[in-house]
Parts: structure tokens; C-alpha cells; sequence
């Protein structure tokens, strides 16, 4: 599923006012790394919960990052993943998204160190 039509799907579903989004998230599953490790994927957890479907957008964000251990977008869908839980206000939430925020910064320096490093070699 490409992002384009990710996002045509959703805005389907937020123009038909239902209540639950229908089982075009089942496609979110389906291996296509060209769209899960994408920055579409946190703009749709992002869109998600503004619809009112956090527990949705949380659910995505999780895929996201089970499969994307090694990639370059981790840090970004820790730090949305941290955003939406602060979001549904329950008090262990707070924590959590206290802990997914801290790791997100830690993994992003983390990524960059590797990378400066990288650039020194090469140089």
C-alpha cells in the first residue's frame, strides 16, 4: 500500500463520519516496507488520533516499530507513539510516554553518533 493511498483511504474514512475505521488497517500489516517504515506511517498515527482513533494509531506505530528495529525512523515513531499515549491521559500513560520520549532521544543520538562516525571514516 503506497502512502498515497494510505492517505486516500483515510480521508475516506474521516469524510464518511464513521465511528470506527473500516478494515483497510488490515493492509497496514501486509509486508510493504516501501510504506511501514516511512514517515507516512507516524503522519497516519498522527491523523489517526486526531480522528479520535488513538488506540488505532497506537496499534500502528507498534507494527512500525517491531519491524523497523534497525531503521532510521524509530526514533520518530517512538516520539509519536509517546505524543498519542500522553493523548488518551491515563496515569500510566504518563510514564510511558515519559520513558518512549527519552528513549527517542536517546536512539536519535545514538544514530547520530554512528553517523558522524561513519562521515569521519569515510573522510
Amino acid at each position: 500500500m503506497r502512502v498515497g493511498t494510505c492517505k486516500s483511504w483515510l480521508r475516506g474514512e474521516l469524510e464518511s463520519s464513521s465511528s470506527q475505521p473500516r478494515g483497510g488497517l488490515d493492509m497496514l500489516f501486509e509486508p510493504n516496507e516501501s510504506f511501514r517504515f516511512s514517515t507516512g506511517l507516524s503522519e497516519l498515527a498522527e491523523a489517526m488520533a486526531y480522528a479520535g482513533w488513538i488506540v488505532e494509531g497506537l496499534g500502528v506505530l507498534e507494527v512500525g516499530i517491531e519491524q523497523g528495529e534497525a531503521r532510521w525512523i524509530t526514533p520518530e515513531l517512538l516520539r509519536v507513539k509517546g505524543e498519542l499515549l500522553v493523548l488518551q491521559s491515563t496515569p500510566t500513560g504518563w510514564e510511558t510516554a515519559k520513558d518512549l520520549l527519552r528513549r527517542a532521544l536517546d536512539e536519535a543520538r545514538r544514530r547520530r553518533s554512528i553517523q558522524e562516525h561513519q562521515q569521519e571514516v569515510i573522510r
